[in-house]
């Protein structure tokens, strides 16, 4: 394979060159090869990726000239995230994430606490938790409030009193701004 060396045309070019040639910069200089060829049908799940991605962008886009959202996003510029854009964009692909659910303050009676830890990225917006009796009836449903005191942590304070706690579910669903959603069940053993 012929090496080019010292050749000041090539020093800092990439990119396609009409269809059929690419040029890339390697740690041991210029690299000309053949341009890949494009699939002629992609997966499924490589369709949704791209349009999550074109979603990701267009949301992205709208936060720069949306005001609110411009304003909020703002806030969690940093060194690797730059911009609103860069910011939103990251926001829309990740998911908040619920690492877990807390019940040892939960006794079956009304007053009593479950505590939630939900993350994301930039921020979760909500935090809905249903109960569920081992017979498969709900038993209540409400928005968990975020704690002033702990990061993260989002406070239920239940309404309905259960007689047994064995095989009943507790289910917390987190979003966040761009609408991505995360749940999560805790069941008691029966």
């Amino acid at each position: 394979m012929p090496k080019i060396r010292n050749n000041p045309i090539l020093q800092k070019v990439t990119g396609t060159l009409g269809e059929t040639v690419v040029i890339r910069q390697t740690k041991n200089g210029p690299v000309m090869a053949n341009a890949p060829s494009k699939p002629e049908k992609y997966h499924p799940t490589q369709i949704a990726s791209q349009n999550r991605f074109r979603h990701a962008k267009n949301y992205g886009n709208n936060s720069k000239v949306n005001e609110s959202l411009r304003a909020m996003y703002a806030t969690g510029i940093t060194k690797k995230k730059n911009s609103v854009y860069q910011v939103a964009l990251t926001d829309y692909m990740k998911a908040p994430e619920i690492r877990r659910i807390e019940t040892d303050e939960y006794r079956g009676q009304p007053g009593n606490e479950i505590f939630i830890y939900a993350i994301d990225d930039f921020r979760v917006t909500s935090v809905t938790v249903v109960i569920i009796s081992a017979a498969g009836k709900e038993i209540e449903r409400g928005e968990a409030v975020l704690s002033e005191r702990v990061r993260d942590f989002w406070i239920y304070t239940t309404r309905s009193e259960i007689s047994s706690l064995a095989g009943t579910a507790i289910t917390a669903t987190a979003k966040d701004t761009p609408g991505n959603s995360a749940t999560r069940t805790f069941t008691f053993d029966i």
